[in-house]
């Protein structure tokens, strides 16, 4: 019987994400949160590099979501 290990997901730290996605490390933490792309572990943040794609992608967004942008936020302030 042969046993498949499940696929280990690619983890990127802050900097190597806000450099893959041309972003702010503010930015890259802030999709950690709102779209989940990520975990803070032991005070440091992981970004799962296939959720930061999707983010790229448009295939996250705050829309698609169900929630206003941050910017919407700050229109209505």
């Amino acid at each position: 019987m042969i046993v498949q290990k499940p696929m280990e997901r690619i983890k990127l730290t802050v900097p190597e994400a806000a450099k893959k996605a041309k972003k702010s490390t503010e930015t890259i933490r802030t999709w950690i949160e709102d779209f989940k792309i990520g975990k803070k572990i032991a005070g440091r943040y992981e970004v799962y590099s296939d959720m930061l794609q999707k983010v790229l992608n448009g295939e996250l967004t705050y829309e698609n979501q169900g929630r206003p942008s941050k910017k919407d936020k700050k229109k209505d302030c």
